[in-house]
This record gives structure tokens, C-alpha cells and sequence, in this order.
């Protein structure tokens, strides 16, 4: 087959620590699949590799693209000299902290790694994936992960219960460098001065900066919880926030808020468990 699915991840907790010496930061983030996916086409080409970019989410490069970067230096490390066209079906948001680019890059060694008899070096394969985004490997485990150090450090964990997710995502971006920026500035302001806190279930430290400069985010997830969400808080940096509800008609019902389609593309997914992604 030549096409294959990139699942998006969220974040069901995140901590924060300060800025450390090597200039990354401190983090503990349980991750977590959900149901959400780009689609990635592959079809040998006689001209250079290259990447088309279609679907809901366009606004990403085809030229320098991250799923690109990942093709060059697999095929540099296994010596294969087949040059692909990438078509790349995005539904994951860009810029909203759920790690659509990453998915698409880990998708791409998959299938490469699976056409070319590499999957017997998958070890050798995540510390080279690591080398483009330290979240990368966690779409190697998928599933639900803890994350520690600056994101490189995985344990799986075993499933938790099937949560069924609505997502609203602005029509803004944050950026991965904006959002430890604003950090970063709360940190000083506020003398913070810590190692990275435990981590702490459907919490995440980013929101104490980014809701300041952003106040619609931190509506979105009030209005989320007045909508009978069980709980609600922002995806990684950003920009989306995820509502987790008990059950299906309950996520339906929000899914149709006048309020949260105002405030952006609602999106219905809901999350994975390692089983149900391996068929």
C-alpha cells in the first residue's frame, strides 16, 4: 500500500521547567493519540523528491517540508537512491500543538523502512528521527506516553479509558519558539526559578502564559466545560484546546455550539488505544 495514515497526538497534561543550560527546557507530558490523520501518498518519481500539499490545512511548505527533511536523511542513512513524490492530505491544524508535522515525518520512515527491509533497525531509525524533533519518536510508540527530559525520554504507558474528544482550533497559529518565548517571559516576571513540577492530569503549564496573550483560548475552554466537557485544556503550545467528554452524545451536542464554531474549526475525534492502531 502505498498510502498511509499519520495520526495527530494531543497532550493530556504538561509541565514545564525553566530554560535549561543547552537551551531547552525541562518538560513531563503524558501524550496521547487520538483519531485525527493527514494521509500520506508515496509514488516513485525520475525527477528529485518532492511534496504536494493538499486538503483542509494547506498552509504549510511543500518545498523544505518536514515529511521531505525525513525522506533525504533515511535515504542517506539506508543509501537509497529512489527520489518520491509526497502527496501530503492535511486534516491535522498546523500550528495548534498536536504535532501533525512530526506524525507526517514518522510516517514517512515507516514506509520507507517497511519498503526497503529497514524495520530491523528501528532503534538506529528514532535517534535519527529525534535528530528533526525531539517528539518525533513518540509517533513510533503512539498510543499513550509519558515524555521526560526536553521530550526524548518515552515511557509507554497502558491504554487509559476511551475519551471522545472535540477540538477547537482559531484561526491563529503559536508557534513551538512563541510559546516557550512567553514562557520564558511569565517565568521571570514571575520569579520562577524551578526544576520541572510532576505532572499533573489534564493540566498544562503553558496556558499561565499563553491565555494572557491569547484570552479567546482560555474562553474556548471555559466554554467547553460549561458544555458538559469532563475536562478541558490547551494541546501542547498551542493553538488548539481539546474538551474530553464522557461520552458521544454529550461531544455531539458541543460539536454544534454556535459559540465554539465562532470561535474556530470544531473538529471530532476521539482517542486511540495501541490495539486499535495496530489494525
Amino acid at each position: 500500500m502505498n498510502t498511509v495514515k499519520a495520526f495527530a497526538k494531543i497532550n493530556l497534561s504538561l509541565s514545564l521547567g525553566n530554560k535549561r543550560a543547552d537551551g531547552f527546557h525541562e518538560i513531563k507530558t503524558v501524550l496521547q493519540t487520538i483519531s485525527l490523520f493527514d494521509s500520506l501518498t508515496f509514488r516513485k518519481t525520475n525527477k528529485r523528491s518532492y511534496a504536494i500539499i493538499d486538503g483542509k490545512y494547506t498552509d504549510v511548505p511543500a518545498n523544505g517540508n518536514i515529511a521531505l527533511k525525513a525522506l533525504d536523511l533515511i535515504k542517506n542513512f539506508a543509501n537509497i537512491t529512489d527520489n518520491y513524490e509526497v502527496r501530503i492530505t492535511k486534516r491535522i491544524p498546523v500550528q495548534a500543538g498536536m504535532g501533525g508535522g512530526s506524525s507526517d515525518a514518522w510516517s514517512v520512515f515507516e514506509y520507507i523502512a517497511a519498503k526497503y527491509d529497514l524495520k530491523k533497525k528501528s532503534s538506529d531509525l528514532l535517534k535519527l528521527a529525534s535528530r528533526l524533533g525531539s517528539d518525533i519518536p513518540f509517533f513510533y510508540f503512539k498510543g499513550r506516553v509519558l515524555a521526560e527530559g526536553r521530550g526524548e525520554i518515552l515511557t509507554p504507558l497502558e491504554d487509559a479509558e476511551k475519551k471522545y474528544l472535540l477540538i477547537v482550533k482559531p484561526p491563529f497559529g503559536i508557534s513551538t519558539e512563541e510559546a516557550y518565548k512567553l514562557w520564558d517571559e511569565y517565568c521571570d516576571k514571575n520569579k520562577l526559578n524551578s526544576a520541572v513540577p510532576p505532572v499533573y492530569e489534564y493540566k498544562n503549564d503553558f496556558e499561565k502564559a499563553i491565555f494572557k496573550k491569547y484570552p479567546s483560548l482560555e474562553n474556548i475552554k471555559k466554554r467547553m466545560l460549561a458544555l458538559n466537557a469532563k475536562h478541558a485544556l490547551m494541546t501542547g503550545s498551542g493553538s488548539a484546546v481539546i474538551g474530553l467528554f464522557k461520552d458521544k452524545n454529550d461531544q455531539k451536542e458541543a460539536s454544534s455550539d454556535h459559540e465554539l464554531s465562532e470561535a474556530g474549526d470544531v473538529i471530532i475525534a476521539e482517542t486511540l488505544g495501541k490495539e486499535e492502531l495496530k489494525s
